[in-house]
């Protein structure tokens, strides 16, 4: 009879282990952030009793790269009637007719305005400034427009992706307004309105835009670009040839169509000694150091670090060291490394030609937890041999030249983990033999730069209120993971009774 009883519970358990499973898909989903628009431009209330819904959340778009989502749902007016136009193109103008736009304000006053149209019509613009427009229309690949004539009155919907590139560096305000309408009739609304008092709407007056919390979730790529310039010998002293090299490092993100990895970009003066190696360049050549070479060392933990070298003849040499000048053996390949000598009308140098040189290095190769690093360059012979630091060590330190010396390494930071596998051990590699490098040494702080990307133009604008909701997703997946089993083993126990 007991067993009857606890066997009835069977299906009971089991739905309740199954919801819970359920939750923990629930709780993967993205993070939403949502507003909505009542008010006119200067805080009135909405004639037509007009509520126009926002929400943003962070997620990669179709084809894989980071962006920016935004939903609308907004009611229909068809008026003004939409523009005929082909919906490909950015669309300039477009705030003369119904529309719902968004504008994000960054670094340096820079800021990107987004509007969105119930015909499918679109225009990003980048501004550099109140009203400037930098004359940049950025194309939209995923924007979607529906009109439902079902309802009273009838809505329309948006749905489009904003790629992370395309915002100013460290995104901190936002507005957004929408606009429909004819003269004399022309409502132009605001999420932030401006004073009751103010004259005219105007959606570009920064001071009106507010925070909000998932602004500083986007993270254009650009402006985790960290520029450095090599100009001093290993010891600190000027370069004796005054080369400057350029070299640059930005954290490139996994798409459909590439790995995550680190965009490494030099520019040196081609001092065209010593001779090229005659080698072919399809594998990595140890002993580049004995030539014309640029390298980068990225140190972190438990001392492990990777040593790339890159020569203006297009060889290249990767090593993975565990501990000071200890050699793993591991020499990893890399398939897109790319240079060219460039004519230029002289440097500082007086060399008529640079070189220039780029390479993706997958994300895999760094050693976990990236916070140190120091770059180098070596180029002539004999007594003329000159070893370069961005980070040299202080007069006396070192009797000679050492790239290896850890504790003269500056700090380094791309923003975030460069390898997301992040084990202690060390990444593949092809081919082995034993390395060592001569060279140079560091100490002090590189200075990260940033680069922003594109926008702008006119409309309206405004200050206060909105309603804003989130639903967070969970970090605490494994948790639920771990019930999920719990509570299926119970059950299986259950029926081992029965």
């Amino acid at each position: 009879m007991i067993k009857m009883q606890v066997f009835h519970l069977v299906p009971f358990i089991f739905f309740a282990c199954f919801g819970l499973f359920n939750s923990v898909d629930a709780q993967q989903s993205p993070e939403f952030y949502n507003y909505t628009i009542t008010k006119t431009w200067n805080n009135q209330t909405s004639p037509e009793n007009a509520m126009i819904s926002l929400s943003f959340s962070l997620e990669r778009d179709p084809e894989g790269h980071r962006s920016l989502k935004i939903h609308v749902q907004a009611p229909f007016f068809n008026d003004p009637v939409g523009p005929t136009n082909a919906t490909d193109e950015p669309f300039y103008g477009l705030w003369d007719f119904e529309v719902v736009e968004a504008f994000f304000l960054g670094d340096n006053d820079e800021y990107l305005e987004i509007e969105l149209a119930p015909s499918s019509h679109y225009v990003l613009l980048y501004l550099n400034g109140y009203r400037n427009d930098t004359e940049m229309y950025l194309p939209l690949r995923h924007f979607t427009a529906k009109i439902d004539n079902s309802t009273t009155p009838p809505i329309w919907t948006g749905e489009a992706f904003i790629p992370a590139n395309y915002f100013p560096c460290n995104v901190t305000k936002f507005n957004a307004y929408a606009i429909h309408k004819s003269d004399p009739n022309r409502r132009y609304m605001s999420l932030f309105p401006v004073a009751e008092e103010t004259p005219n709407p105007d959606f570009h007056y920064l001071p009106a835009f507010e925070s909000a919390p998932f602004l500083s979730q986007i993270v254009n790529p650009l402006c985790q670009t960290y520029q450095h310039n090599v100009k001093t010998t290993w010891d600190g002293k000027p370069s004796p040839d005054m080369a400057e090299i350029f070299i640059s490092f930005f954290l490139q993100e996994e798409t459909l169509e590439q790995n995550r990895s680190v965009l490494m970009e030099i520019n040196a003066p081609f001092f065209e000694d010593p001779a090229a190696p005659d080698a072919g360049t399809q594998e990595p050549f140890p002993g580049l150091w004995e030539y014309e070479v640029v390298e980068a060392f990225f140190l972190g933990n438990n001392d492990e670090y990777l040593e790339v070298e890159f020569a203006p003849s297009g060889h290249y040499l990767l090593l993975y060291l565990a501990g000071y000048r200890n050699d793993t053996g591991r020499y990893l390949p890399i398939r897109n490394y790319i240079s060219k000598v460039v004519n230029s009308t002289g440097d500082s140098t007086g060399l008529k030609r640079r070189w220039i040189g780029e390479v993706k290095i997958p994300a895999e190769y760094f050693p976990c937890n990236v916070s140190r690093m120091n770059a180098y360059a070596i180029h002539k012979s004999g007594t003329n041999r000159s070893y370069m630091s961005l980070f040299p060590v202080e007069e006396g330190e070192l009797e000679g030249p050492d790239f290896h010396y850890l504790d003269g390494f500056g700090s380094f930071n791309l923003g975030e983990e460069v390898n997301l596998i992040c084990t202690s051990t060390p990444p593949p590699s092809s081919t082995p033999t034993p390395p060592s490098t001569p060279t140079p040494t560091p100490p002090s702080t590189p200075t990260p730069t940033s680069t922003s990307p594109p926008p702008s133009t006119p409309t309206p604008t405004s200050t206060p209120p909105s309603t804003t909701t989130s639903m967070s997703p969970s970090s605490v997946v494994r948790i639920f993971d771990q019930s999920f089993l719990i509570c299926m083993g119970f059950l299986f126990r259950i029926l081992t009774m029965v």
